[in-house]
């Protein structure tokens, strides 16, 4: 299925946000208080890492999509026509709006 890509791309960042690690401890300590050095007791909202989150959410519906498709031509062409007509404008947006994220933030995604 060519997976991969989508390990090494993305799967592997998600675990980052869900086991232990250096991010997901970061994102925990972001906003450490100076003045008392105590850890917040929930994690503490960060702009870009909650564009990212949205960024690979997004990414990963619109591949599941792509499988959906896959999976419906085999099963039926006329099915999998009408599923294209009523998918394409939320795929369509959906693409657009990973477009100008792109466009807003750039390298900042890309480096994650």
């Amino acid at each position: 299925m060519n997976s991969l890509p989508i390990y090494e791309n993305d799967y592997i960042f998600e675990c980052k946000f869900s086991h232990t690690s250096s991010l997901s401890l970061g994102i925990m300590t972001a906003e450490i208080d100076s003045s008392n050095r105590e850890l917040p007791p929930a994690p503490c909202y960060n702009e870009i890492l909650f564009v990212a989150c949205c960024e690979l959410t997004f990414r990963n519906g619109l591949l599941m999509a792509s499988f959906l498709e896959k999976l419906l031509a085999n099963l039926s062409k006329e099915k999998v026509n009408d599923w294209r007509i009523e998918a394409e404008t939320g795929v369509q947006q959906i693409e657009e709006w990973l477009g100008r994220l792109k466009e807003i933030y750039g390298s900042q995604l890309e480096n994650r």
